[in-house]
């Protein structure tokens, strides 16, 4: 009787479904991705001595998940594409909520590559714009990254700044044409000298 798992109901005790399981792995991917969020957005280069110092004694940090939340901030914030690497975290939670709640997977499939290349995109852009010293290294670190920065100098050594900065400002515009179909006119409807040459 101790051993059974069933009541005369037929409710069965010590099991999970399918339903069930798939949900736990949501809450799971979830709860990761809003930890990474928050490690992300409390990075600190300000946390830098801690990290170095962490295995000779416990050091507060800035970053709001403590000494495991500064150096998944740093990987992320500084060796990856600086603060632009938040769409990981958001990526992953919507990916877990639809273990909750079925979405279009075409939409999130959409707005996954949005994410991914509007990140991409933007961080070698600013890592360009390091590449010619328009802005410091401090803002590099939030902006680019260790990734962000590599690609934007071999980017600015292989067909010059101005091209680079070109470049990545049509790719851009590509993306969002192409994820949200929008018209091309609308940009250049925008310019100042629309209709002068008519």
């Amino acid at each position: 009787m101790s051993g059974r798992t069933k009541k005369e109901s037929g409710r069965t005790y010590f099991e999970l479904s399918q339903e069930k399981k798939k949900k736990l792995l949501g809450l799971f991917i979830i709860t990761f991705s809003i930890l990474l969020f928050l490690s992300i957005i409390s990075f600190s280069p300000n946390d830098d001595p801690q990290l170095r110092n962490a295995s000779v004694k416990a050091l507060p940090t800035s970053n709001w998940l403590g000494i495991a939340g500064a150096y998944i901030a740093a990987f992320f914030v500084k060796s990856a594409f600086g603060y632009f690497s938040i769409v990981i975290p958001l990526l992953m939670g919507m990916w877990g909520f639809v273990l909750f709640k079925p979405l279009e997977i075409k939409r999130l499939i959409y707005i996954t590559n949005f994410l991914l290349s509007s990140a991409f995109i933007l961080a070698a852009f600013f890592g360009t714009l390091f590449s010619i010293e328009l802005i410091s290294g401090d803002t590099a670190i939030y902006f680019a990254g260790e990734m962000g920065k590599t690609i934007g100098k071999a980017s600015h050594r292989l067909i010059g700044g101005i091209g680079a900065v070109s470049i990545y400002i049509v790719l851009m515009i590509t993306v969002m044409v192409i994820t949200f179909d929008l018209k091309i006119d609308k940009f250049f409807s925008l310019l100042p000298i629309k209709g002068k040459m008519l």
